[in-house]
């Protein structure tokens, strides 16, 4: 079976606990027979939302709420152990062949995605007898890196 990673921004809509169609897919995992262990973060994610949140510290209680229910998602995959580092090869692949050339389409406007390009290359390039399909918003790019996709949005 193949392994779930959470793309960056799947991870804060799930976060947010507003109703939105990622938080839904990732409320409704059991009755699909997809367990949490079936399910990881990467760790450029979370360094990424981290260092976010330290340049952006929260300025109203929407926002501190945010940071909080993110901080507790991310230890939920943290004791979990589903939070996936990133290998030599996904490191080279996204200097070889993505470098910061990524854009999303999706939602408008268009726009680069230096970090993510990291996440993408994480799963594009899985460890031996691993599968990973990204839990995203699909966009062009994943097509043309043969990533699989589940788009929940």
């Amino acid at each position: 079976m193949a392994m779930y990673v959470l793309g960056t921004q799947c991870l804060l809509d799930i976060a947010k606990k507003d109703g939105n169609p990622a938080q839904r897919w990732f409320e409704g995992l059991a009755a699909r027979n997809i367990h949490l262990g079936d399910v990881c973060i990467s760790a450029i994610s979370v360094v990424f939302l981290r260092f976010y949140f330290d340049d952006h510290p929260p300025q109203s209680p929407a926002t501190r709420q945010l940071q909080t229910n993110l901080n507790l998602l991310i230890d939920q995959f943290k004791t979990a152990g589903a939070v996936l580092g990133c290998s030599r090869e996904a490191v080279y692949y996204w200097a070889d062949t993505l470098g910061n050339n990524v854009q999303y389409d999706q939602p408008p406007p268009a726009r680069a995605i230096d970090i993510e390009a990291l996440v993408l290359a994480t799963v594009a390039v899985p460890p031996p007898g691993r599968q990973y399909t990204l839990v995203d918003r699909a966009q062009a790019v994943h097509q043309q890196l043969s990533i699989a996709v589940h788009d929940p949005y």
